[in-house]
């Protein structure tokens, strides 16, 4: 993050430095070398402009010259190119095919017509207004990085609490239900992606995964979710407060053999979490 100012005013000059070497961008003839622009992407907005469609987002996007035109001044064919990468040991579909394998831009970049494009995509370092709401009433963010790491039987409700808080961060719908009256039938909270068909069944332990069976109970929930919502990807999703150190390896396998995805802090970012499985 230290360096992001010296990288945002290398991309709007032309050239940006990445130790230690330096990226110039070339433009045409009589034109700027690049075109850059900033917009906000709330993933709950009707509207959304980035390429990006997995988080509310800020969006720092620049566009130069053409790919076709880029890949002839470092001295290649690009229509070889391409073919090498279709020939590889590895079967990409061209350079688009790459793009999105590799960048996760589902837009992908053709060699022809396609404008060379440099991106800077804050998904959560930086506040969007969801964090800045937050940090009105718990500032710094001290209580929620807290929460996210609450250890032992009685913190469970506020680590439950935070797991939900963080997913609202994400741009995500929470619906809890750890309050829910007929609380030992539900899973501890439904998360919906806007403009999209996806629900994620959210079971969240402080202890050990399996404790009492919440693997098979948040399966079992998955499952009837599945049937009454026929139209709806629902994912089973396990949330522990612990690090993967301290977890059960025969419980982490169990995890993965029944599609269950995993997710756990990650050392030294107190409200980080990681996917360590998925099914």
């Amino acid at each position: 993050m230290a360096d992001l100012p010296a990288i945002v005013r290398g991309i709007a000059n032309g050239t940006m430095r990445l130790r230690p070497r330096y990226v110039q961008y070339l433009g045409q003839s009589g034109q700027p070398a690049i075109d850059i622009s900033y917009s906000f992407n709330e993933l709950a907005g009707s509207y959304r402009t980035a390429a990006y469609g997995l988080w509310s987002r800020h969006s720092l996007v620049g566009y130069g010259a053409t790919v076709f035109e880029l890949v002839k001044q470092a001295g290649h064919d690009p229509f070889e190119l391409d073919g090498i990468i279709r020939g590889g040991p590895n079967a990409y579909d061209g350079l688009p095919d790459l793009v999105r394998r590799f960048c996760t831009r589902s837009e992908g970049l053709k060699i022809h017509g396609t404008m060379s494009v440099v991106e800077l995509i804050a998904p959560l370092a930086a506040s969007s207004i969801r964090i800045k709401i937050q940090d009105a009433i718990d500032p710094g963010l001290e209580r929620f990085s807290k929460q996210l790491q609450a250890r032992g039987k009685n913190k469970s409700q506020q680590f439950e609490a935070a797991v939900g808080l963080l997913f609202f961060f994400l741009g995500f719908h929470v619906h809890p239900l750890s309050g829910h009256t007929r609380r030992g039938e539900t899973v501890d909270h439904l998360t919906h992606a806007p403009g999209s068909s996806v629900l994620l069944a959210i079971e969240c332990t402080v202890g050990s995964l399996d404790a009492g069976g919440k693997v098979g109970k948040l399966i079992d929930r998955s499952e009837d979710l599945r049937s009454r919502l026929p139209d709806t990807e629902v994912i089973a999703v396990l949330s522990t407060a612990r690090p993967r150190e301290a977890l059960s390896k025969a419980e982490v396998e169990k995890a993965e053999r029944d599609a269950v995805v995993l997710l756990e802090p990650i050392s030294k970012t107190p409200w980080g979490l990681c996917t360590v499985s998925s099914g």
